[in-house]
């Protein structure tokens, strides 16, 4: 078989198993219930776009390098793949969308750190339930000031290329009971911690003379306050301003985008009404966790604040 055939069927194959995947994938849910459904999906998706890919780096190195062997192709492909394996932290990576976050940017090829701090054991476990490697559960650290933050960046034995600042604090109440330790509370953990570790990321590329991210989860409640909660909402509107400064500023070394996911969490989200928002409908963790990916995947932007609330911040 010639070498162009022998392309020509790999390429054939691949198609073929990105096919059958996708067949696999649009009835996984008819097929197989319960709780492993929706897991199965998702590995079931990653593969298929890995093969896409794949596919897609087959045919391109056989047009550049035509002498090129198949076999030396493949060894190509995956010294490629061994070597460009990227670093992420998520911040509060444990639960909720957090742990949701672990699980798209481990099964998307991410190294994962994962930061927790009462939920350590819930981060284990995570870590456990993912391919081996791809994510592993740090030893847990409060995050509640600056000199927390740089303790802990400086304590990491490996050097990142993004990080998710997702970890927060929220409490609800009369602004009239509020004092200025509710405020300052708030602050340090939801501002000035994620503002420290962009800060220190930035430094440590730059020794690398190398390029990242950073990707800050706020709240849609940053589009119009609705009160209850002013001590939190003033916290994220200044990481919100903080993330388009800091855009501006630390390019082209780091990127820095923002998600700002709806009512998603219990109790807030369960007596949410279902058509509180333009959609009708809530946005799930995944959802949340896709708009993550996107972003750190995404080398064209900078500076944007994603709403991932369904509309929700259209109407407040």
């Amino acid at each position: 078989m010639t070498r162009d055939k022998r392309h020509a069927t790999c390429r054939i194959g691949l198609t073929r198993q990105t096919d059958f995947l996708s067949f696999v994938i649009r009835h996984s849910s008819f097929v197989i219930g319960g709780s492993a459904a929706p897991i199965l999906h998702s590995y079931l998706f990653i593969l298929h776009c890995r093969l896409q890919r794949l596919a897609s780096q087959l045919a391109r190195s056989a047009r550049l390098f035509p002498r090129f062997s198949f076999a030396g192709c493949y060894a190509i492909l995956a010294f490629m793949n061994d070597h460009t394996q990227k670093t992420v932290l998520v911040t509060g990576g444990a639960k909720r969308i957090g742990a949701a976050i672990v699980r798209a940017l481990a099964l998307d090829g991410w190294r994962v750190l994962v930061h927790s701090w009462h939920s350590f054991p819930d981060a284990v476990r995570l870590c456990e339930s993912l391919p081996k490697g791809s994510a592993v559960a740090l030893p847990p650290h409060s995050l509640s000031s600056a000199a927390d933050a740089e303790c802990f960046f400086f304590s990491l034995t490996e050097p990142l290329d993004a990080i998710v600042n997702n970890a927060a604090s929220f409490s609800r109440g009369p602004l009239a009971d509020a004092d200025a330790s509710d405020f300052e509370s708030m602050w340090r953990c939801n501002a000035l911690v994620p503002i420290q570790l962009t800060l220190l990321l930035n430094c440590d590329l730059t020794k690398r003379q190398s390029q990242g991210c950073v990707v800050n989860l706020l709240d849609q409640r940053i589009q119009r306050p609705r009160g209850g909660d002013t001590p939190y909402a003033l916290s994220k509107q200044t990481l919100a301003d903080f993330t388009e400064s800091a855009a501006r500023e630390l390019a082209p070394t780091l990127r820095v985008n923002a998600v700002a996911p709806g009512a998603i969490l219990p109790p807030e989200a369960a007596h949410e009404p279902a058509g509180g928002n333009p959609l009708g409908r809530k946005t799930t963790s995944e959802e949340v966790a896709e708009c993550v990916r996107f972003l750190l995947d995404a080398p064209f932007l900078t500076g944007q604040i994603l709403f991932a609330d369904s509309g929700q911040h259209l109407i407040g």
